[in-house]
């Protein structure tokens, strides 16, 4: 299938904002879920209020039919509902792959998935809190990372499934008198890494959601060439035409760019700005790294956490300013935050892993050329490590992380910042650059010394 089918139910799309400001106050927002945290239901929502956020996205999981609905009809998405006047439903649903045989959906799972679509739909008709209130329902979660790549599933049907939902939802809406009918936007949301260029050429095409969106959790590859593989293969349909794009999510969780919280503040601009010259529809954060409960209960194995009771809020006052209708100040300069100075471990025996021998793989560099670093990690301390990261930056911003064993007292260990994965190198620009490699990230290790896990160095590049 080569192109979307006539809708059956073609709400009007709500006109895209005039300015920067507008769309960001409209349309951009947290993501609020929290389970396998710390945080409660009253955490996340109270983080999206105090901040002022308009939009917010969370995630329904779903191991049987009705579940899904049920989970849509408790309290804490009522709530979400009352209050946001744009709520992303990310369905995830993994019924649907019961009694899976390759490349066929069992039509019991099938009919199951229809009818909870349907049924979601009529009850967000009816629970709307706006007039003009907006609910986005993705597929699937981001499906390439669940279904129709190599491991998971790699001959699903993944057109069948996004569209049945689509159709599910359209036919709902066809039920309900016009003036009852909500905003209610289907949308097949992809991951940026896992598979992505394969899985986007073999499946976009014939997807006839709404909007298909891209969850951005790609460091080494910039957001609008993302954008641009969705831009060109989508075909226009639906309300939003060939304006079809969005941004599920972007993240990642914690610090892109090391301990600087001033780069971190210009890293949303730019992708934000990126997004909005795209015209992407809507956009969802996956967490402030400069709020203190994100700092204290988030995990990324390749991303490190600076430190609680910070008293730097500048993403933060980013989106505070942006929601409050005003344009953003971003922070001149850099503001790092520190780690700890105290030694974190309580008894004499532990481990101190520190860095040392930080340099580019390369001899010279140019302009263009894809550079790897190398550094090697020492265990000084008194007992073995466990596994943890090293984290590479330049510029405060991360280009690769690499999972790295226990290193025995004594043993040292010697790594690139593409032994991975290659693409996880910097592609160097001209001029002098601050690199960055940190042992450790995530604080796996109470070490008898944090203060040595860090090198900075100095990179030409001709």
């Amino acid at each position: 299938m080569t192109a979307c089918v006539l809708c059956i139910c073609m709400a009007a799309a709500p006109v895209f904002p005039g300015t920067f400001e507008q769309w960001g106050q409209q349309r951009v927002g947290p993501v609020v879920f929290p389970e396998g945290s710390s945080r409660s239901w009253e955490d996340v929502t109270g983080f999206a209020q105090e901040l002022g956020a308009k939009a917010v996205k969370t995630w329904v999981g779903a191991t049987k039919p009705g579940e899904g609905l049920a989970r849509v009809m408790s309290e804490p998405y009522r709530k979400l509902i009352r209050t946001f006047p744009v709520v992303h439903f990310n369905l995830s649903f993994s019924y649907i792959a019961d009694g899976y045989e390759p490349g066929r959906i069992k039509p019991e799972s099938l009919d199951a998935l229809e009818k909870e679509w349907r049924d979601i739909t009529l009850f967000l008709c009816r629970e709307r809190a706006f007039p003009d209130q907006i609910f986005l329902l993705s597929v699937g979660g981001e499906i390439n990372v669940y279904l129709g790549t190599a491991g998971t599933y790699p001959e699903f049907p993944v057109a069948e499934y996004v569209n049945a939902c689509h159709a599910a939802k359209e036919a709902a809406l066809a039920e309900v008198p016009e003036a009852d009918r909500a905003r209610i936007y289907s949308v097949a949301e992809l991951q940026g890494d896992k598979e992505f260029d394969r899985f986007a050429a073999q499946w976009v095409p014939a997807f006839e959601t709404d909007l298909v969106s891209l969850s951005y959790y790609v460091f080494y590859r910039a957001p609008a060439e993302c954008l641009g593989v969705l831009r060109r293969l989508m075909k226009p349909c639906g309300p939003f035409g060939d304006q079809r794009l969005m941004l599920g999510e972007y993240g990642p969780s914690l610090e892109t760019c090391n301990w600087n919280q001033a780069e971190h503040a210009r890293w949303h601009d730019e992708i934000l700005r990126v997004a909005y010259a795209e015209h992407v529809q809507f956009a969802f954060f996956y967490e402030i790294a400069d709020h203190e409960f994100v700092i204290k209960t988030g995990s990324h194995d390749g991303l490190v956490k600076g430190v609680a009771g910070s008293e730097h809020r500048l993403a933060w006052d980013y989106y505070a300013a942006l929601y409050s209708g005003h344009a953003p100040v971003l922070p001149e300069g850099d503001v790092y935050e520190t780690r700890p100075q105290e030694p974190s471990a309580t008894s004499e025996r532990a481990p101190n892993l520190l860095v040392k021998d930080f340099a580019p793989v390369l001899p010279e560099i140019h302009a263009g050329d894809t550079v790897p670093f190398s550094a090697t990690v020492s265990n000084a301390g008194t007992q073995d490590s466990v596994a943890t990261t090293v984290n590479f930056f330049v510029d405060d911003k991360l280009i690769s992380w690499v999972w790295i064993p226990s290193i025995a007292q004594g043993q040292s260990l010697t790594l690139r910042s593409d032994q991975g994965e290659r693409r996880f190198a910097w592609r160097a620009q001209s001029g002098t650059h601050r690199a960055t490699v940190v042992a450790d990230g995530p604080g796996n290790n109470a070490e008898t010394n944090e203060d040595d896990n860090v090198a900075h160095i100095s990179v030409a590049v001709r």
